[in-house]
């Protein structure tokens, strides 16, 4: 199921990262979260530009890299990606 994603995403993908939909392949730009009906819990993330809706029983959004040490100029120290949790 394909959401129409909004303008400005909730959370931003930089460029330099190359983050693709796992459905299609599509470049992101970023996600919105979808929340149940009460807006208590996170239960998805709406893709944007595509719109595909990933939920978050069978998909996370995990983050690889450096996480402790020294920080240098023009190293990236987080890099996105969304894994397919094990059922």
């Amino acid at each position: 199921m394909t959401t129409p994603p909004e303008p400005d995403p909730n959370w931003s993908f930089s460029p330099d990262h190359d983050i693709r939909c796992p459905e299609c392949d599509t470049h992101l730009h970023g996600l919105n979260w979808v929340l149940n009906d009460d807006e208590t819990e996170t239960v998805g993330m709406s893709l944007v530009p595509c719109g595909h809706e990933l939920p978050t029983v069978q998909w996370e959004l995990k983050f690889s890299g450096r996480d402790s040490g020294e920080r240098r100029y023009g190293q990236t120290i987080r890099i996105p990606a969304f894994i397919r949790k094990v059922q």
